[in-house]
């Protein structure tokens, strides 16, 4: 040792050419190398000068098998990549030859550091793995001068000219795949052996004959592996923060590279810089790593953090700003405070006191709205990299070193820079508004614009569960009766006292000091209770309720990033509450004497408050760990938009899928027609052959020899004719093939899209399922309201829920929650009476709210009621009359009159409150309630009003009935139909002659109403037959029965609901509308609004006699129908589609035959005929129907590609009215059309 202390001293005084390094102030993460000039004579192991040695260099073995470029890189990233990469090169070559010139120049040196670390940075990002080692292992280099731990001496400078050689000819290899003609793991282990030991000493190693002991092996060992961890370790931050992996959950470490021992095994320990045995410096520091005592699994959990919150620093330092500078922002500051915050809470100094000082100069920046040059970006990216490295070494268990004076006296000058800065602004930008010191006066220290957001988020969600749980127990305790049994008391309070003790920790780890201050005084009051020394009393409830209401009020503001409202004057109350020493209480004693056998049945509390202090001062309570970790793997947290957006677009999928079923359908139903005109032309085939078999026979000369001896068909002797139906009769067969191959095509498709559907539809349940949420998810919200709006206005009421345990689409619940809230505040400002009001009525003081939640079908019934005074009916109908929504004399239902408190701007109130009185809101409630697909009626007497919401159990798929009133479209949901049934028209009839048309079906009354009238469609209604049976829809609606008469059932439908824009849901008896599989647009109907208002936006009710007198007048066409015929598919196609563009109806047919048989049924008003079809052409047809009494008068227009004088004549003579050639003009059929159809 003395010796050793000796050599040191001699080492200090040296000068040039002996550059031996003085000791560094801080300790260096890798074992010093020291060299004995005592050693003994066999050894060849020694340190030399570096301009004598320089050649004898260890060069460090690195990875070479690194690929050029990661499989599946972006082309684009790429290309921009590689004319960065050219550009840096270009910079380093330049720079590096300045620094030769001015080894002094800091600035040059941080320069050529910042072209090596965005060339590292980029081609990580790009996958271009072998220049980014490459660049990372000549960053590392210069780190450690820019940190004075090398000295940049010539091997150093010499070293990055090489580089800066090199790296053209990678940039070329990644470019162009030139191979590269130097030895790259050479230079790389050069850069690494450089960085590995102080300036002026290089590790001449040669071969030794001596050996070691295994120990000390094992000691050599050691020593390099935590000599090669520094580089390494810089590596993999780097490669955590910029190059995730495929799946985008973990981050992949590249492996330390080997480090090849095969000449140091013979090296004693000493000879190394690797302790001797009895070495004091190692004693003293393995001493120091022991006493660093750190929970397993908070540091697991610190790391993570950290490691976290480093790849947020990362990313924003690897952005520039404009200028090559940094510029602070929210983000960056946020992350290296709770990198501090969480370090000095696990108690780690070194990387507390960095991040401190790295902390501090973010936030004067973001003060002053001010950024940074270059030189601090890249001391930042110094800091990033020195926490990544003790962190590091954290998880290893290797000695945390002490922070770098060279480092901390940066971020100090740094910091004082703009202290001086500071102090010269202006004074009066710094002088706050007196709101802002108001507002600063409400404040918790522990709200600041720094949140850990994903801390906070955890707590928010947490204390939201805890704070429901709690009002429920305390709703089920205030409401025990004294006879209980005092077990059950006793449980509730301890559960409350455990809910409590859950709350203060989770807002103490949160730093919210308001929750946590005001949940200690609860418990403690409860531990009162317990303990019998504060009794139960209605004081006492109201104190515990006002105390939970302000604790959901603060973790609201928590989470929206409020300031925390104040707990003194809560925290006062409770304490007056608790020093009120109770000698004894009734219902305790017995309870106290068998208070451990209570406990073993309640969930176990921590047993004094030492306990609860102690498991609170820990950071991570192990079983709280533990059950995060569970719940992380039970739960998967999915943001509401994002399942929105997902049950959204399976309904969309629907519309597809449905879409492709008619294409299929029409798909198939082509097919079909082409396979009637396969036969067709089969028959004709046939024809023809016989028609030229017969010719042969007759054109065949008289030949003597061939009559006694063959057939003309046996000699082979074909005409052309022949061999052409042949080859039409083998095309038919081709035909038929290929009609039968699309056929099987065609049921595999509607095999595929029938099992589509299936997985489609347990998709969409699935969504809807994972959107359903119990309602008692609202009940503590709504007592908390109830207790609120009875204060103010000095009333009483309890809020009662019944059904709560079922479910809603959470979507219907956040939207009705409003209304909700409207009809509960109204029920006590204008429904429960006072007090003193209720007990001369008889009533008891405190008034009752109940909320009735239940299912009927497919609807979720929400019925609010009061047992208040009810709405005042006088007074609503006087309010009525006074807007001019009722005249003076004219006389309806109450229940009609209490509608109107619905209509916009309507009030009865007798003065303006916080509460009521504005006339906004009652109508709102119904707007929302509709737009959500609902009903909402009122019905009120002197005991009390009832309202009774109906809401759709889901808003995204229903299923739903089309029908057709008129030429319209329209979709009724299934949700309220009972059932369809067909009465005779001769029944209708008469069932409209009644003065209140009601149809009498399966014992119940239907007031029957007829859809087309409700929607004013006067100009679609249909001739009834006697023997025609007209479709009549049967709903209900709570106690509303009704018999819908429509005009044509088109079936049953999946539809997925739209939302209509505001102006169409002011429009009464429409709730909403959905996209058919032929793109066609429907509205569906709100049938009890049309009913209710009787009269809608859409038109006038009619009169039943009137409507049944119109329903015995002939049909009146809207359109113009006009009959094609022709053989052309193509033909019949394309004039149909340009008849429709023009609104016209079109009937078609495939020839003459088919014409006369559609003929029977259909009297167009114009007929489009061609001249050449099968079984009966065109001349035939018209000649036939000029001849005929009922069709000589339709218009008839040839059109043909027989465009002679003789047809022509023909045409003219037949009858026939207009003949235009093929191609026709468009404008000019539609002209002649018009011209006809008048």
């Amino acid at each position: 040792d003395t010796k050793k202390k000796d050599t040191k001293k001699k080492d200090t005084k040296k000068k040039e050419p002996e550059p031996e390094p003085e000791p560094e102030p801080e300790p260096e993460p890798e074992p010093e190398l020291e060299s004995e000039q005592e050693s003994e004579p066999e050894e060849e192991v020694a340190l030399e000068e570096d301009d004598s040695a320089s050649n004898e260099i260890e060069i460090i073995p690195v990875d070479e098998d690194l690929p050029v470029l990661k499989p599946g890189s972006d082309p684009e990233i790429l290309e921009i990549y590689l004319e960065e990469a050219e550009e840096e090169s270009e910079n380093i070559k330049q720079l590096q030859q300045d620094w030769k010139l001015h080894p002094e120049d800091d600035n040059a040196l941080k320069n050529i550091r910042r072209a090596f670390h965005t060339i590292k940075g980029s081609g990580r990002l790009v996958g271009a793995m072998k220049i980014g080692e490459f660049a990372w292992d000549f960053e590392s280099l210069l780190n450690r001068v820019i940190d004075k731990a090398v000295e940049p001496t010539d091997q150093v400078i010499d070293a990055i000219g090489l580089a800066a050689a090199v790296l053209p000819q990678l940039v070329d290899e990644l470019k162009n795949g030139t191979p590269v003609t130097e030895d790259i793991a050479y230079i790389r282990g050069l850069a690494k052996a450089l960085a590995e030991f102080k300036a002026g000493q290089v590790l001449a190693i040669r071969n030794s004959q001596k050996k070691i002991d295994d120990q000390a092996l094992i000691q050599v060992d050691d020593a390099v592996i935590e000599v090669e961890a520094e580089a390494e370790a810089e590596a993999e931050a780097e490669a955590i923060g910029e190059a995730p992996d495929e799946s985008g959950n973990q981050q992949e470490e590249t492996p330390p590279d080997p480090f090849v021992l095969s000449e140091m095994v013979n090296m004693p320990g000493g000879e190394v810089g690797l302790p001797l045995p009895g070495d004091p410096a190692k004693e003293e520091e393995q001493d120091d790593i022991t006493d660093l005592q750190i929970d397993p699994e908070l540091l697991v959990i610190y790391q993570q953090e950290v490691e976290l919150h480093l790849n947020t620093v990362n990313s924003v330092l690897e952005q520039p700003a404009v200028d090559g500078g940094l510029q602070p922002t929210e983000e960056l500051y946020r992350a290296i405070h709770t990198i501090n915050g969480a370090s000095r809470t696990a108690d780690i100094t070194s990387i507390g006191q960095l991040a401190t000082l790295m902390e501090n100069p973010l936030k004067i920046s973001l003060e002053q709205s001010s950024g940074f040059d270059g030189d601090v970006l890249e001391l930042y990216r110094r800091g990033h990299d020195a926490i990544f490295q003790m962190t590091k070494d954290l998880v290893e268990h290797r000695k945390i070193p002490e922070l770098s004076e060279t480092l901390k006296k940066d971020f100090e000058s740094l910091l004082e820079q703009m202290d001086n800065h500071t102090v010269e602004l202006p004074e009066q930008d710094n002088q706050p508004s007196n709101q802002f010191v108001d507002t600063l006066t409400m404040m918790n220290e522990s709200i600041e614009a720094d949140y850990d957001d994903e801390l906070v988020e955890i707590f928010i969600e947490e204390a939201t569960e805890l704070l429901d749980m709690s009002d429920h127990t305390l709703h089920t305790w205030a409401e025990q009766d004294e006879s209980i049994d005092d077990s059950a008391n006793f449980g509730l309070v301890m559960e409350l006292q455990r809910y409590l003790h859950t709350l203060k920790g989770g807002a103490k780890m949160a730093e919210f000091n308001e929750i946590s201050d005001l949940s200690h005084e609860l418990e403690s009051l409860f531990i009162a209770v317990i303990d019998a020394r504060v009794e139960k009393s209605d004081d006492l409830i109201d104190a515990l309720h006002d105390s939970f209401d302000l604790l959901s009020i603060q973790v609201n503001q928590a989470k929206n990033h409020q300031p925390l409202e104040s707990s003194a004057k809560q925290i006062d109350a409770l304490l007056q509450l608790r020093s009120s020493d109770v000698e004894q209480h009734k219902n305790y004693p017995e309870i106290i004497e068998n208070k451990e056998s209570v406990e073993s049945d309640v969930s176990p509390v921590l047993s004094s408050e030492s306990d609860f202090d102690e498991a609170v001062s820990s950071p991570v309570k192990e079983e709280a760990a533990n059950d995060r970790r569970k719940s992380e793997r039970d739960v998967v947290k999915v943001r509401s938009e994002l399942l929105d957006n997902l049950v959204n677009s399976a309904g969309e999928v629907s519309i597809y899928r449905a879409r492709m079923e008619q294409q299929v359908s029409s798909f198939g139903s082509n097919l079909g027609e082409l396979g009637s005109t396969i036969i067709r032309l089969k028959n004709q085939l046939r024809a023809l052959e016989a028609e030229t078999d017969a010719q042969i026979h007759f054109s065949h000369k008289d030949d003597t020899e061939l009559k006694q001896s063959f057939d003309p068909l046996e000699m082979d002797r074909y005409t052309q004719i022949q061999e052409l139906s042949k080859s039409l009769g083998e095309s038919v067969d081709d035909l038929s093939s290929l009609q039968s191959i699309l056929g099987d095509q065609v049921k595999d498709s509607e095999t595929l899209l029938l099992q589509q559907s299936r997985i489609n539809t347990d998709l969409q349940d699935g969504l809807i399922r994972s959107r359903m949420v119990r309602f008692s998810g609202l009940t503590s919200r709504l007592r908390r309201l109830v207790r609120k709006t009875s204060s103010e206005l000095a009333k009483k009421a309890d809020l009662v829920i019944e059904g709560d345990q079922h479910e809603v689409d959470i979507k219907v619940l956040d939207r009705m929650l409003a209304p909700i809230e409207h009809i509960l505040r109204n029920s006590i400002s204008h429904g429960i009476e006072s007090p003193i009001e209720r007990v001369n009525k008889g009533k008891s003081e405190s008034g009752k709210i109940l909320i009735k939640v239940s299912r009927d079908g497919s609807d979720v019934v929400l019925k609010i009621s009061d047992d208040g005074s009810g709405v005042n009916v006088r007074k609503v109908r006087a309010r009525a009359v006074e807007l001019g929504l009722l005249g003076e004399r004219e006389e309806i239902d109450e229940n009609d009159v209490v509608q109107f408190i619905l209509e916009p701007g309507f009030s009865t109130a007798d003065h303006v409150t916080q509460v009521a009185g504005r006339g906004v809101g009652m109508d709102v409630v119904a707007s929302g309630i509709k737009q959500l697909g609902g009903t909402l009626q009122i019905s009120t007497s002197p005991q009390g009003t009832v309202f009774t919401a109906r809401l759709p159990f889901t808003l995204s798929i229903n299923q739903a009935i089309l029908v057709q009133a008129g030429d319209e479209s329209f979709a009724l949901p299934l949700i309220n139909i009972e059932g369809i049934t067909r009465i005779e028209s001769d029944q209708m009839a008469e069932i409209y002659q009644q003065e209140k048309p009601v149809l009498d079906y399966a014992g119940q009354q239907y007031s029957l109403y007829y859809l087309s009238s409700l929607l004013d469609a006067s100009n679609s209604f249909k001739v009834i037959d006697d023997a025609l049976k007209v479709p009549v829809i049967l709903l209900r609606s709570g106690d509303l029965r009704v018999a819908l008469h429509i005009d044509v059932l088109l079936g049953n439908r999946e539809i997925v609901v739209k939302p209509l824009g505001k102006l169409l849901s002011q429009v009464k008896g429409i709730s909403g509308a959905s996209i058919l599989a032929d793109g066609l647009v429907v509205l569906i109907l709100d049938i009890n609004g049309l009913i209710r208002h009787g009269i809608t936006s859409f038109g006038v009710t009619r009169d039943p006699v009137e409507i049944e007198e119109e329903m015995q007048q002939p049909e009146t066409k809207s359109k113009k129908v006009v009959m094609v015929v022709d053989d052309s598919i193509t033909m019949r196609r394309v004039a149909t589609k340009l008849l429709n563009r023009n609104n016209y109806d079109v009937v078609t047919a495939k020839d003459g035959v088919d014409a006369l048989a559609q003929l029977e049924d259909v009297n167009p008003d114009v007929m489009l005929l061609d001249i050449e079809m099968p079984r009966m052409d065109g001349f035939e047809l018209a000649l036939h129907m000029k001849n005929e009494a009922n069709y000589r008068d339709i218009p008839i227009i040839m059109i043909t590609s027989r465009t002679g004088t003789k047809h022509r004549e023909h045409a003219k003579k037949i009858g026939v009215d207009k003949y235009m050639g093929k191609p026709y003009q468009e404008e000019e059929l539609i002209e002649n059309i018009s011209a006809l159809a008048r």
